[in-house]
């Protein structure tokens, strides 16, 4: 490879997870994309273990697990990572904007993914985590890339789903809105 990204390991990293997982959620190669991915915009190994364990996250979703289950499916991946769960699972109890605070409201990786991670494993519908991520404050969009994609799969035709509210007002392509029906029929 000849164009790589930055040696880095803010949000950008995982940006590209959500339609990567969308379409290639149950290839056999799926982490080799991953890789692939993100090391045209973050070419650092703890950038590609967070997004491995994204992607890991983002697969158990499409499949139907709970955010809990989400979570645990990314365990065993790397040290690294395992330990940005362990210090959202510690903190468990505890609102996520304290958890942003101590952790970390910046892009990176090191901070981003633990409290996105707390902001799953305290889930109780899309519109309240993503409300309180927003409260977090700090890099909210960064975190909203891998928390809302991944609630969105998991509460998708429920009470819990994406507010109706919501829907209408965003504005999309319908040939956006085909893709989306043919991913979730």
């Amino acid at each position: 490879m000849s164009n790589l990204g930055a040696d880095d390991t803010q949000n950008p990293a995982i940006s590209k997870l959500p339609p990567l997982l969308a379409v290639h959620h149950n290839d056999k190669n799926l982490n080799q994309l991953v890789e692939s991915a993100v090391r045209v915009t973050n070419n650092n190994d703890a950038a590609v273990a967070y997004a491995l364990a994204s992607a890991a996250i983002l697969k158990a979703a499409l499949s139907g697990k709970t955010p809990i289950e989400c979570v645990h499916s990314a365990k065993g991946l790397s040290d690294l990572t395992d330990e940005a769960i362990k210090l959202a699972e510690e903190r468990i109890l505890k609102p996520s904007s304290e958890v942003a605070t101590e952790l970390g409201m910046h892009c990176g990786l090191e901070a981003s993914f633990p409290v996105t991670v707390h902001l799953l494993l305290n889930a109780t519908s899309y519109e309240a985590s993503i409300r309180e991520n927003i409260l977090c404050g700090g890099d909210n969009c960064g975190r909203a890339i891998l928390l809302g994609a991944t609630l969105a799969a998991c509460y998708q035709g429920t009470e819990q789903d994406i507010p109706r509210s919501w829907e209408l007002k965003v504005s999309l392509p319908k040939s956006l809105l085909a893709c989306q029906r043919l991913l979730f029929e």
